[in-house]
């Protein structure tokens, strides 16, 4: 596709207005002043420095986030309960939190404390070298649209002050500094390249008057989006997972639209571009039923509906089977997951509630069958969907290069009637280990855990080069050779996974060389139950030659609890040179 850094443009000489005070009903006004007055007086627990060197003493990075995200959250909640109320009643409150949040000794936050990509984390902040994080430019958006919403409502002592931290903090660090997420041509850009561009780029249009200065950064902005989108095929894939394609392909759109209102829409031909047509569908590709998505990689298996932020990105791309998608899974949540109470995402609010009016009066459409038979295959991350009558299964025939990768390739997903029988376990809570030299050392990121054959004396390896090979694809199946996926000291000649559909059932088959023991193992959310000829796992029957064995895996981690539950289940089963598994 078209590179973004050669589309012509000029500066817009004003930003389009950001919301209108009639789009909300008053029920749903109501209610978000309601949440508003219930934070009006509310006290936060100071945060020591200390707080902040916890995450390098011992790894935790969740009790800081806690404390610097409510803070943000309630800042938000209370910008727009003012914004749409036009009463007085929560600025004091508002005020008092936009200077606790400007007086934090650091943005960024106590796990992003690096100056280069995998580099040792730094256990306390230097503030004369701001670093521009995830969450310092989320915050930066967030004060930005708090001064510009209620710019008539506020103290100019208190405009100019959000101003001057947004200035020191976010945008001479962004002039005059290189962040590893920006990109620098020979490395690949992750969500975290549109996700920092997208507010770092709302602040330089709400709060820069300079026109030359905005150019530099639309320049700055538009060459670190298109080495991200380098980094995708134009299938559209995201080898993060679905969970990753909100911060992923949505916060592209979210930059794209700050870049449409600040050139007077010079970026609108990007969005016929195939790729961006197809990385705003990939979401919907990799549903199956109700929250449960395909989810390798760093992905939950359950992800809440979609936002209007997402179904701004389908209409951008013209897409209206999408935007059917995503307004459904939106209309059916209530009012206050509606409006994203208590989130501290100021972007994803921002988009929600200039969308509400056009979404919630639009006629209702009945929304076509989602879940069309047959197979879908993305190759630019060796992803293969398939769906039968009953069945819905993918495999990872990639490599275990990808970014937030578990080495997991050659596994599978199945679900049927929309039941997890198969599953991808998932992440565990973020903590010091996760992205470290340690990451392959927790058990989530192993093949031993994945629905694949293993060999106990050995494990996949983490790396491009390690991959799926001879991958042969079909509308009925797909096969490829995994020996390439471990190490090359392996006593592995050859290790083939088919799988196959035909007659209402999958058939899964393993041939392996080797003169190492092995055996598969299947991880599943349901107890299997024995049967004469396997097992019933769920509403799926599973038939085998061979002894399983059963362990119950007790999660102790909240994130996976919320999903699975307080167990999952490991079953392994010894073979010789092949097993086949056939699943009715």
């Amino acid at each position: 596709m078209r590179n973004l850094s050669t589309i012509p443009f000029q500066v817009a000489s004003h930003f389009p207005r950001l919301l209108a005070q009639d789009i909300l009903p008053e029920e749903t006004r109501q209610i978000l002043r309601s949440h508003a007055a219930s934070l009006i007086g509310k006290t936060y627990p100071s945060i020591p420095l200390s707080a902040f060197g916890e995450f390098h003493r011992n790894g935790n990075r969740t009790h800081y986030q806690r404390l610097v995200e409510e803070r943000n959250a309630d800042l938000a909640d209370l910008l727009f309960a003012a914004f749409f109320d036009q009463t007085d009643a929560c600025i004091p409150s508002l005020l008092d939190l936009v200077y606790l949040i400007t007086s934090e000794i650091a943005w960024w936050l106590p796990a992003h404390n690096l100056y280069q990509r995998d580099a040792r984390i730094i256990a306390y902040p230097d503030t004369t070298r701001p670093i521009i994080c995830l969450h310092a430019a989320e915050t930066a958006a967030l004060l930005a649209l708090t001064v510009t919403l209620l710019d008539d409502r506020l103290p100019g002592e208190a405009i100019r002050h959000v101003k001057a931290e947004i200035e020191r903090r976010i945008l001479i660090p962004y002039e005059t500094m290189h962040f590893w997420w920006m990109g620098d041509g020979g490395e690949q850009v992750n969500n975290w390249g549109p996700w920092c561009t997208q507010n770092v780029l709302l602040c330089y249009a709400l709060l820069v008057a300079d026109p030359i200065r905005k150019q530099q950064a639309i320049q700055h902005a538009c060459r670190t989006l298109d080495r991200f989108l380098e980094g995708y095929g134009d299938d559209g894939a995201c080898e993060e997972g679905p969970e990753y394609y909100h911060h992923a392909a949505v916060t592209l759109f979210g930059s794209l639209w700050v870049l449409q209102g600040m050139t007077g829409n010079a970026f609108s031909c990007v969005f016929e571009e195939a790729k961006i047509r197809n990385m705003a569908a990939f979401v919907k590709q990799m549903h199956i039923s109700e929250d449960w998505y395909f989810n390798f990689s760093d992905c939950s298996a359950r992800i809440a509906p979609s936002g209007l932020k997402e179904y701004g990105f389908a209409k951008a791309v013209h897409d209206t089977d999408l935007m059917r998608f995503f307004r459904t899974g939106w209309m059916c949540r209530s009012i206050p997951e509606k409006l994203l109470l208590s989130s501290r995402y100021a972007f994803d609010r921002l988009c929600t509630y200039a969308l509400w009016k056009e979404v919630t009066e639009a006629p209702d459409v009945p929304i076509a069958d989602q879940r069309k038979t047959g197979a879908v295959h993305f190759p630019s991350t060796g992803l293969h969907l398939f769906r039968t009558k009953g069945f819905d299964v993918a495999l990872n025939a990639g490599n275990n290069g990808v970014s937030h990768n578990h080495n997991d390739t050659g596994s599978i997903i199945l679900f049927k009637e929309g039941k997890p029988v198969l599953i991808d376990v998932g992440v565990e809570t973020y903590t010091a280990k996760t992205f470290s030299p340690e990451r392959y050392t927790i058990w989530t990121m192993q093949d031993w855990f994945h629905n694949l054959t293993i060999f106990p004396s050995f494990q996949q390896q983490a790396g491009a080069s390690f991959r799926a090979t001879d991958v042969m694809v079909s509308d009925h199946g797909v096969s490829c050779e995994l020996a390439k996926a471990y190490p090359p000291s392996m006593p592995l000649e050859s290790y083939r996974r088919e799988v196959s559909f035909g007659n209402g059932c999958v058939v899964i088959r393993d041939v392996v060389r080797t003169s190492v023991s092995h055996e598969l193992v299947l991880m599943s959310a349901f107890f299997p139950q024995r049967t004469a000829t396997g097992l019933m796992i769920g509403p799926a029957c599973l038939e085998f030659q061979g002894i399983p064995k059963t362990e119950s895996i007790l999660l102790e981690d909240e994130k996976l609890r919320n999903v699975w539950g307080e167990h999952i289940y490991r079953t392994t089963i010894p073979y010789g040179q092949e097993i086949m598994v056939s699943i009715t």
